[in-house]
């Protein structure tokens, strides 16, 4: 993070307790830590961010209609160049737990989770969905990257968790001049 100046992010207080003990534990004056729900007004000043980063959260719980109001509010907070970039991960319709519940929507489910007594959204997602609503937010696909991985051994299960890391950069009318070449895993580890 040197050289950075990172907002990270989480709709629960005790996630944002543990991120500001950690934060003076590291020393880490570039970090940020801030309460905040993706799916409420972010409050963001726009073009704050160069890179906007989510780990299955937008896209997950929200119908296609709040996602693109998301990737909307994303876009704003992003600075208006071709170097700002929209990674995130969702889950694919190859996921073990796809169509597990009650069907909401089209690939999307709601099932109770038996530890919290909570209801469960999953929503998951097709590459070319995915890519269709992104254009229409004003977002051009660099990568669509799917990662199966098989997370239980039969008899237990046959399950694959199955992973979509997605690069997109704003749609703007000016000359490219940066490009992420890695593909798969490297992705997300070289950000």
């Amino acid at each position: 993070m040197a050289g950075h100046y990172v907002m990270a992010t989480d709709f629960s207080s005790n996630a944002i307790n543990v991120l500001e003990r950690k934060k003076q534990e590291l020393h880490l004056d570039n970090l940020e830590p801030r309460l905040l729900d993706y799916r409420a007004d972010f409050g963001l000043s726009e073009g704050e961010f160069d890179m906007v980063v989510s780990r299955l959260a937008i896209g997950n719980y929200d119908s296609d209609n709040d996602f693109k109001e998301i990737l909307l509010r994303i876009k704003k907070s992003l600075k208006k160049n071709k170097n700002s970039r929209l990674v995130f991960q969702v889950k694919s319709v190859s996921d073990a737990s796809y169509g597990k519940g009650d069907k909401v929507a089209e690939d999307f489910f709601v099932k109770e989770d038996p530890m919290l007594k909570l209801d469960h959204y999953n929503h998951f997602w097709r590459k070319e969905k995915l890519e269709s609503i992104l254009r229409e937010c004003g977002f051009k696909l660099i990568i669509i990257d799917v990662y199966d991985k098989q997370i239980y051994k039969p008899p237990l299960d046959s399950g694959i968790f199955s992973l979509m890391t997605i690069v997109a950069e704003l749609d703007i009318e000016t000359p490219n001049q940066h490009r992420i070449v890695n593909t798969g895993r490297e992705i997300w580890n070289n950000i």
